[in-house]
């Protein structure tokens, strides 16, 4: 299998927020993991906010599918109500 990761996966996998397990897990078992260079750039900037503030990051979004799948896993959402 191969795993795209976006930044939500990512800032999981190395901050331990909730689902950091899943995502460790997905990233372990895939053939390959892989990720846009502009994610990197959405990770870092969300781990130095998270970092410098003291607070969680929120994945704001109006894909509904992305949304959705933030908010099973535990994330807050922007929009508070599914777009």
């Amino acid at each position: 299998m191969i795993a795209y990761l976006d930044s939500s996966a990512l800032v999981k996998r190395y901050v331990g927020e909730p689902g950091w397990l899943e995502a460790a897990g997905l990233i372990e078992q895939a053939a390959l993991a892989g990720t846009a260079v502009m994610t990197l750039v959405e990770v870092a900037a969300a781990l130095f906010w998270s970092e410098m503030l003291g607070e969680p990051v929120a994945l704001a979004t109006w894909n509904r599918q992305l949304w959705k799948a933030a908010r099973e896993s535990g994330l807050e959402t922007i929009p508070r109500k599914q777009p």
